[in-house]
């Protein structure tokens, strides 16, 4: 009867290996919670990043335009949120005298920028982004070769 070899196990009787792989989904797991419990305006900046880097675009460059990016989202929200709470008395005011029941208030884009970016569906949304973007110019390149070319000029019929 041939040895067989022995896997290695740990303190609790279960595989070395998926030990080992437990701690990683659960390190990687607890990273992403801890990005996404982030405001808006760090998330938005980080992703900008990394799309500037996969564009090959100087790192010192992209740096400085993510910070920009985030100094201003910042810069959005803290005058957003500087309107609410001081336009907030005054509609109030207006819905008690006047009787109207308007549970609603439309206040603009920068809630829906911050419900976008907050939400963890925006990096699996980016990530098809990416991939379909590649794949339509992946396609248009293939398309560019086989079309006909009128001779002598170079441009396509």
């Amino acid at each position: 009867m041939k040895d067989c070899p022995q896997k290695s196990v740990d303190h609790d009787g279960t595989p070395a290996v998926e030990s080992d792989m437990y701690t990683i989904i659960t390190a990687l797991s607890a990273g992403f919670a801890a990005f996404f419990s982030f405001k808006a305006y760090i998330k938005l900046p980080v992703f900008m990043l990394i799309l500037a880097i996969v564009a090959r675009i100087k790192i010192r460059d992209a740096l400085l335009s993510t910070i920009k990016i985030g100094v201003g989202f910042a810069g959005v929200f803290v005058i957003f949120t500087f309107f609410v709470t001081q336009i907030t008395p005054t509609i109030q005011a207006i819905i008690s005298v006047r009787g109207l029941n308007y549970p609603v208030a439309d206040v603009g884009w920068p809630p829906l920028a911050a419900i976008t970016w907050s939400s963890s569906l925006s990096l699996r949304a980016f990530s098809l982004l990416c991939i379909s973007s590649r794949r339509n110019r992946d396609q248009s390149a293939v398309d560019d070769r086989t079309a006909p070319v009128r001779r002598g000029t170079g441009r396509t019929i």
